[in-house]
């Protein structure tokens, strides 16, 4: 797939913000530097995913389209709704941290 346009998306992993890349046939590949993000501190999460392996299904019902977990950092949105990266961003700022579930 060749990419459009990157955006750096703030307010989730200050360590290693994720981005979305604009793909030539209009998908979105949400991409994070880690996953799960630098504030998870449980080592079994870490390794599991634990609370996080749900995480494509999250954001498939906060973007209301198709999501593919292509591997542990990426995302594929092959359909995204106009608004997708607004949405995406503000679903990633609203998502709960450590201590606050």
């Amino acid at each position: 797939m060749d990419t459009l346009k990157t955006f750096p998306l703030a307010g989730f992993d200050e360590r290693g913000e994720p981005d979305v890349t604009i793909t030539e046939d209009g998908c979105l590949m949400l991409t994070f530097c880690f996953f799960p993000p630098s504030w998870v501190s449980d080592p079994e999460t870490r390794q599991d995913l634990g609370r996080f392996k749900r995480f494509d299904e999250e954001l498939a019902a906060a973007l209301d389209t198709e999501v593919i977990w292509e591997d542990r950092e990426l995302f594929v949105i092959p359909k995204p709704p106009p608004d997708a990266i607004q949405r995406i961003e503000a679903f990633l700022r609203a998502y709960p941290r450590e201590g606050s579930i």
